[in-house]
């Protein structure tokens, strides 16, 4: 080992100056043979066409509003070097940085001018730096300038329209796009802001099945319904909610039953209308809720003139994580259905039936000839003068009405249906010319008539 390494010492540090000598008289070979061998070349190469400091141009006010055109020019540029260094310019990774710059900075804008403008503006080639030991020469281009397009500046407000696109296939409801931006700032050439004829945030929707909550681009279409590019928007990016809810039903149980009702009417059962509520929902709480059952029915609230008590069970919808589908809630009305105990049949004339609280100037006349109502409770008649039957016409003017009748109803007995009264209310002055016409025509009619002779 030690003669190996004594080796290795004696040969890098012994002669050293003549093994520096021979390693420059090398180089200086190698570069001879290289140039002798691979001669300077000329060859062509295809440029992309760049704009550079444009925000210079923006401070001003102004914009290039061809961009994308310039995008798709070439400038042809004739490069020379060794044929090794244009063999390593032509590899596709260096090829495509070779590139035609426009500077927007030199461009000399009058703003008296009528703008958009086109000016004529020089090209600058560039070839890609750092391509190992190699040197370029550009020896010509072609064209040495183009023409570019510039607009003034502006930014203005546009109102915001949110919509979703794309079908949801099934039982499902899709209620309007949510969205926080109603109106956005754009800014871009004065010439494009004029096409715009909307501006737009689509969410797409399809195939969903829940609420879709995505990030959505802010896009400007012309009235051809062409998207405008060149334009930049403020906020750009918004954040879009659309609802989605599975369509179901949900069966409405029979209430339970609270407090009591009045003496001698018994309760033969209770009526549930209706007793299936549309609702809406996830798909997994629709599966998985059968039915609800509404708060209790308070029998003390049963009167003469209340036997439906209408229940909101929206709430007990909300607790099980669903919502009716109608707009106005989910209102069952619930019906109590009595019974009266020694029932019987009364009839009542319109004679006997008082009217109370008539408009001074107006006349009311009950058209009804009877009504007929059930009362139960203890087994002795009940006169109807007993029962003071009326009907309240307070605050009502003239027309024809149908109303319900007031009773007394005794201690100890029941109604079973609410009987209700035809009246027309009519006004005195009416009244009172229709009678002076009745009566005139039925002197007219009792006149005798008399003959004419002709002598």
């Amino acid at each position: 080992m030690s003669k190996a390494f004594s080796f290795i010492r004696d040969f890098l540090t012994k002669n050293l100056r003549y093994k520096l000598f021979s390693v420059v008289v090398a180089l200086i070979g190698w570069f001879l043979v290289m140039n002798t061998i691979n001669p300077v070349e000329i060859q062509s190469y295809s440029a992309t066409v760049s704009v550079a400091d444009a925000a210079s141009l923006a401070e001003k006010g102004y914009v290039v509003t061809d961009i994308d055109k310039l995008a798709n020019a070439r400038v042809s540029v004739r490069v020379s070097g060794t044929r090794p260094g244009l063999d390593e310019l032509r590899k596709p990774e260096n090829k495509s940085r070779i590139h035609a710059v426009v500077n927007a900075s030199s461009i000399d804008i009058d703003p008296n001018d009528t703008f958009p403008k086109q000016y004529t503006v020089a090209v600058t080639p560039q070839l890609p730096g750092g391509i190992y030991v190699y040197s370029y020469q550009i020896e010509s281009y072609y064209p040495a300038s183009v023409t570019i397009t510039v607009d003034r500046l502006k930014t203005v407000t546009k109102t915001l329209e949110v919509s979703s696109d794309g079908k949801v296939e099934g039982d499902y409801l899709v209620n309007a796009p949510v969205c926080d931006v109603s109106e956005v700032s754009v800014s871009g050439p004065s010439s494009a802001l004029g096409r715009i004829a909307n501006v737009k945030a689509v969410i797409d929707i399809k195939d969903a099945t829940t609420t879709v909550n995505s990030s959505v681009p802010v896009v400007a279409y012309d009235a051809d319904g062409k998207e405008i590019a060149e334009l930049t928007f403020e906020p750009s990016v918004i954040d879009v909610m659309v609802p989605i809810y599975k369509r179901g039903t949900v069966k409405v149980n029979t209430p339970s039953v609270k407090g009591e009702l009045p003496p001698n009417i018994k309760l033969k059962g209770l009526t549930v209308e209706p007793n299936v509520i549309s609702v809406l929902g996830d798909e997994q709480t629709i599966d998985s809720v059968d039915a609800i059952t509404p708060d209790e029915v308070d029998l003390s609230s049963v009167t003469v003139d209340n036997t439906v008590i209408s229940i909101d069970c929206t709430q007990k919808l909300k607790d099980e994580g669903l919502r009716p589908e109608a707009i106005d809630g989910a209102v069952i009305d619930v019906t109590v259905n009595i019974e009266l105990e020694n029932a019987h049949s009364i009839d009542i004339s319109k004679e006997a039936i008082s009217i109370s609280g008539l408009k001074e100037g107006l006349n009311a006349t009950i058209e009804s000839e009877s009504v007929s109502i059930e009362l139960g409770g203890a087994p002795e008649p009940v006169a109807v003068s007993a029962l003071s039957p009326t009907i309240d016409l307070t605050a009502l003017e003239e027309g024809e009405y149908e109303l319900p009748l007031l009773l007394t109803i005794p201690e100890g007995y029941g109604v079973r249906n609410n009987a209700k009264v035809k009246v027309n209310i009519v006004s005195e002055v009416q009244e009172q010319s229709t009678e002076e016409t009745t009566e005139e025509m039925s002197e007219t009619e009792s006149e005798p008539e008399t003959e004419e002779t002709t002598e």
